[in-house]
């Protein structure tokens, strides 16, 4: 997944008595609920968010019903770290929006004698308190959108009024479009908002803005046809 990759995770470290803020909405049980790169999914696919060793980390645990399959950690500090992988060199990083809301994932990596892998991903909260794990993958001139979709198993009190999950879980602002439209590739973006599937409050000064700002004139015309359904079919 974008946000959360067991491919690119450093071994797991005994978890302390404090974690970052930023991981507060993260903790907890996520059940996935669909994947479209996985259309064979049985909806018995679990994560678990627990603290790492340090505020900038935490330990994923993957589970298939009750059986651990797999336990990583997660360092987000936006360092290029290598990819574990010997046979197709490369490397990955991790790293928060200005917000502190969205967790970024890059990563690159070339085996031998094929195009060059590149990954760009977001996972984020919407309004419903769900996690969208948003995947940009390329290769060579191929290039293809995966999108998972998880859900808390236990959804009493986690999403309440006032706690992280609460205030982290919101739809894109004009600022964080802005903002990663300097991080992140427009394909990526238009995803994004497409599984959103959120208006804005479009008129020609936000327009002016956009186009300023260096929105991709595709992402900003996807805008638009978001915010005026009733005149657009997206």
């Amino acid at each position: 997944s974008a946000g959360f990759d067991p491919a690119f995770a450093q071994e797991t470290a005994p978890a302390p008595e404090q974690i970052g803020t930023r991981w507060l909405a993260w903790l907890g049980s996520w059940k996935l609920v669909s994947d479209t790169a996985d259309k064979t999914e049985d909806g018995d696919y679990l994560l678990k968010i627990v603290p790492g060793s340090d505020v900038r980390s935490a330990v994923m645990k993957s589970y298939r019903g009750d059986a651990l399959q797999m336990e990583t950690k997660i360092v987000v500090d936006g360092s290029r770290q290598p990819t574990p992988d010997s046979r197709c060199p490369g490397w990955y990083s991790y790293a928060w929006s200005d917000s502190g809301n969205r967790l970024l994932f890059e990563s690159e990596s070339l085996c031998p004698g094929e195009f060059r892998n590149l990954v760009n991903g977001i996972s984020i909260l919407n309004n419903d308190r769900e996690w969208l794990d948003v995947q940009l993958l390329r290769k060579g001139e191929e290039q293809a959108i995966s999108v998972r979709r998880y859900r808390p198993a236990d959804r009493t009190g986690a999403a309440a009024p006032g706690s992280p999950r609460f205030l982290t879980g919101a739809n894109l602002s004009m600022d964080e479009v802005i903002e990663l439209s300097r991080k992140v590739p427009p394909e990526l973006i238009a995803a994004v908002l497409v599984e959103l599937n959120q208006p804005f409050k479009i008129n020609a000064k936000v327009l002016n803005r956009l186009a300023d700002s260096g929105v991709n004139p595709q992402v900003v015309d996807l805008m638009v046809a978001l915010s005026f359904a009733d005149k657009f079919r997206v």
